[in-house]
């Protein structure tokens, strides 16, 4: 984890590669502009949006951008493994 304390003592931005979200079903990984969501637990379903140009997330990018899916996905799957890992049992 990182400490958020700057940002809310000084409103500066945080530099991150990359934001990720995982609870109870709803699964997400922002990189840049590009957020990945899936609401199921079937992680395959996935939604892409491009928050520079839709930050209300209503235009679902997928089907244009099945590489960017493949590759977030992926890397969404890697980082959940890697923080089991870190959990321990």
């Amino acid at each position: 984890g990182r400490s958020l304390t700057p940002a809310f003592a000084s409103d500066v931005p945080i530099a991150r590669d990359y934001l990720y979200f995982h609870h109870e079903g709803k699964h997400a990984l922002r990189v840049g502009d590009w957020k990945l969501v899936s609401f199921q637990e079937n992680k395959d379903a996935w939604e892409l949006y491009d928050l520079r140009t839709d930050r209300a997330e209503r235009n679902d990018r997928s089907a244009r951008h099945p590489d960017r899916v493949q590759e977030m996905a992926a890397r969404w799957k890697s980082l959940t493994e890697e923080f089991a890992r870190q959990a321990g049992p």
